[in-house]
């Protein structure tokens, strides 16, 4: 069931799903009412919601080094090919 909620959630506005929309959709993918799942369901929201940010704040990172890394070799600093 997680992959599915990793997949919603890719394609979901933020700005306007609703806990039971996303249980909608879930129910409609397997073809059974989650309803009475509904705090396992959140749980695991929550939880993919918080690997998703985790995730966009290590590209952020790996994104800044790399800059630092280019300004680096405007430099002269890191690129010892002309040596």
């Amino acid at each position: 069931m997680r992959d599915v909620v990793v997949d919603i959630l890719k394609e979901v506005d933020f700005n306007t799903a609703t806990l039971s929309d996303i249980l909608r959709q879930l129910g409609t993918h397997f073809g059974v009412d989650l309803m009475h799942r509904k705090a396992e369901v959140k749980a695991i929201i929550t939880d993919v919601i918080n690997n998703m940010s985790e995730g966009e704040e290590e590209g952020e990172e790996d994104e800044d080094n790399a800059e630092a890394g280019d300004d680096a070799d405007k430099d002269g600093e890191g690129d010892d090919s002309d040596t």
